[in-house]
């Protein structure tokens, strides 16, 4: 099978899949809730949506650790098993967030067999999340881009008082043993893959460093965050998002006229027109998250205050301009742009000590920057910004090829 056979082969397999898919869609509108479970379970053992979840795992992984094999591919696919624990390792890498920078995240990154059964889960899930995640949940559809202009239209419209909540280690926070009955899947399958309480871990990098590599491996630190991806749904996988949406669409609250909540993951960005409605509806969303049937989760007020003061939100600095309201990266996203593009430009040297490697160099940061700039498409300065920095990485890569030029006649 060559690799035009197997993407012929995958665009068959995901047909089949939306119909199972919409089996499971046609059994719950109706109600018939064992009939759904069935269909779930008929999916996740179909040959046709492993080999869809393998693909789209595939694709999702680094490009050096892809396998380009389709054979390979396809006998991944047909060892999948949800209902059984895999004894591919995963990597825990240590990165710091961005509010708390001291303080380090566990982010796992999964091999492409864990991956795969993350997906497979993922596509019979698919049609009760659509069901029971709520419009102004943006994780899982529209993005940080829907959340960001919902947010926008929510401050001219007048709500400009906000409270933004999220809720401490909520992916640890989740409590195992309630996730089979409150997503209906079955207990094999949620401590193989969406819990993943079987996995083997392997500590290969570090990404966030107290000092050296051993004093940070001999830490209380590390150790307390080792200790927390065992609990819970874990962080990097491709299904804790969705299972996490899922799951926080059971908070409810009653939310007044002068109020209004957009949700991003486990961020809740409170907008009311008057302060007083604002700190209510806190009291009320706290009380509601502390009570969550896979708790017990644990919210945290982020910050408070008039939206014309500015504040920063899922790495936009939302500010007044004029008689409205305006977006631009926050500081900390942009010091981060700057301080890699700094970077990179220093391993780059003049043009007259030019190598062929560094028009890799160059092409590598110039996808970089289009990506940085696709991922701030709201800010009215990302055209300009972005213009420039690509016209002065095309102006140096014009210059090494020059050089290059001149080297070769001389040669």
């Amino acid at each position: 099978m060559d690799k035009g056979q197997f993407k012929a082969r995958v665009r068959k397999a995901k047909k089949h899949v939306q119909r199972q898919q919409d089996n499971i869609t046609a059994a719950l509108e109706t109600g018939k809730q064992s009939q759904a479970r069935f269909h779930e379970r008929k999916l996740m053992n179909s040959f046709d949506a492993k080999l869809v979840a393998t693909a789209k795992a595939n694709s999702k992984t680094k490009a050096k650790y892809r396998t380009y094999d389709p054979e390979a591919l396809m006998d991944i696919a047909g060892n999948l098993d949800v209902w059984t624990p895999t004894k591919e390792k995963a990597r825990i890498t240590l990165q710091a967030k961005e509010k708390k920078p001291d303080e380090p995240r566990a982010v796992i990154t999964f091999g492409i067999r864990q991956k795969a059964c993350q997906y497979l889960v993922g596509l019979a899930l698919e049609p009760s999340a659509k069901r029971s995640i709520k419009p102004n949940q943006f994780s899982q559809e529209g993005g940080t881009k829907n959340a960001i202009e919902t947010t926008l239209q929510l401050l001219h419209k007048g709500y400009t008082n906000f409270v933004e909540i999220d809720i401490a280690s909520c992916y640890s926070s989740y409590c195992e043993e309630v996730l089979p009955d409150l997503l209906n899947i079955p207990l094999n399958v949620n401590d193989n893959v969406v819990v993943g309480r079987r996995m083997l871990f392997t500590l290969s990098y570090i990404g966030f460093s107290l000092g050296n590599g051993d004093e940070l491996l001999d830490s209380d630190l590390f150790r307390e965050v080792i200790a927390e991806v065992q609990h819970g749904i874990p962080q990097g996988s491709a299904l804790s998002p969705l299972v996490s949406d899922m799951l926080l669409s059971r908070i409810d609250i009653d939310l007044p006229d002068e109020a209004r909540l957009v949700i991003y993951a486990d961020n809740f960005l409170i907008l009311a027109k008057d302060e007083g409605v604002a700190r209510a509806v806190a009291d009320n969303l706290r009380r509601a998250i502390s009570s969550h049937p896979a708790g017990p989760l644990t919210p945290r007020i982020e910050q408070s205050g008039k939206a014309k003061d500015g504040f920063d939100f899922l790495g936009y600095h939302l500010y007044a301009r004029g008689s409205g309201f305006a977006v631009r990266p926050s500081d900390y996203n942009r010091n981060k742009f700057d301080n890699r593009y700094t970077s990179e430009l220093d391993k780059i040297p003049l043009p007259h000590n030019a190598r062929p490697g560094h028009l890799k160099r160059i092409k590598k940061l110039e996808n970089w920057v289009k990506g940085w700039c696709a991922g701030f498409c709201l800010w009215e300065g990302m055209g300009e910004f972005k213009t420039e920095r690509l016209v002065h990485l095309k102006k140096l890569k014009i210059d090494i090829k020059n050089e290059l030029s001149s080297l070769d006649r001389a040669a």
